[in-house]
């Protein structure tokens, strides 16, 4: 007789874990590009305004979970490495956040996932990133929702996770699965901090003995499955 384990919530990160991050981004990025071409007759491409914001990002000495701020002042950096007028920040900033925002692009089956998770199970997000489902219109699927802006630690710290644990009201941490593609910021932040850990594994990449992992999944669609096979729910 298989051993069924109780949970009482689940918790996902969100970028290229719910949200195509990559190509909500590569679109974002495509805005402001275009933009620059238009107003200076200067091409920088997406390519080196990902760069760009990697150095500014690595120089930033602010508060290390606002990448929106890191973003705009990346921007600022694009302009001044062509020397632009930097004026013209603020406008960058705008379409960039014009279409980051505009439409939520999910993973595949992350909206079936999200729609078929029993009742009794108590749903929340944990993402170091600034996707915030209020912000993208499917916070509906929630309970909890902590993103990048609302943590003092973030991933993978034990504070992050156990912050969480407080505002789901759930005493026993080994309660609550975690599912991320990170394997340090979420499969062996949230297993340090007691939860269960679920690998989102869609690349296919090798665990080479990093973390463990409490289940490894390449498709959403195999998440309801693994709970109704190896959980019991609490209410």
């Amino acid at each position: 007789m298989t051993l069924r384990l109780p949970i009482a919530a689940i918790s996902f990160d969100i970028d290229h874990t719910l949200i195509d991050f990559d190509a909500v981004l590569e679109n974002s990025l495509k805005k402001v590009s275009q933009a620059i071409a238009s107003e200076f007759v200067v091409h920088i491409s997406t390519t080196e305004l990902v760069a760009i914001a990697a150095k500014t990002a690595a120089a930033y000495d602010g508060d290390s979970t606002d990448f929106l701020e890191i973003r705009r002042l990346s921007f600022e950096n694009a302009l001044r490495s062509k020397r632009l007028d930097t004026d013209f920040t603020e406008t960058l900033f705008e379409l960039f956040i014009e279409e980051r925002f505009r439409k939520t692009m999910f993973m595949q089956g992350a909206e079936e996932l999200l729609s078929n998770i029993p009742k009794s199970i108590k749903v929340a997000v944990l993402s170091n990133g600034n996707s915030d489902p209020k912000r993208l219109g499917f916070d509906h699927y929630f309970d909890e929702i902590m993103i990048g802006k609302d943590l003092d630690y973030k991933k993978p710290h034990v504070g992050a996770f156990s912050k969480l644990k407080e505002k789901l009201d759930i005493a026993d941490p080994s309660h609550i699965l975690h599912i991320g593609d990170s394997l340090n910021d979420d499969v062996k932040g949230a297993s340090e901090a007691g939860f269960r850990s679920v690998w989102f594994n869609s690349e296919r990449k090798t665990l080479n003995g990093y973390a463990s992992p409490a289940h490894e999944i390449s498709h959403l669609s195999e998440l309801l499955p693994i709970i109704a096979q190896n959980y019991e729910t609490l209410s």
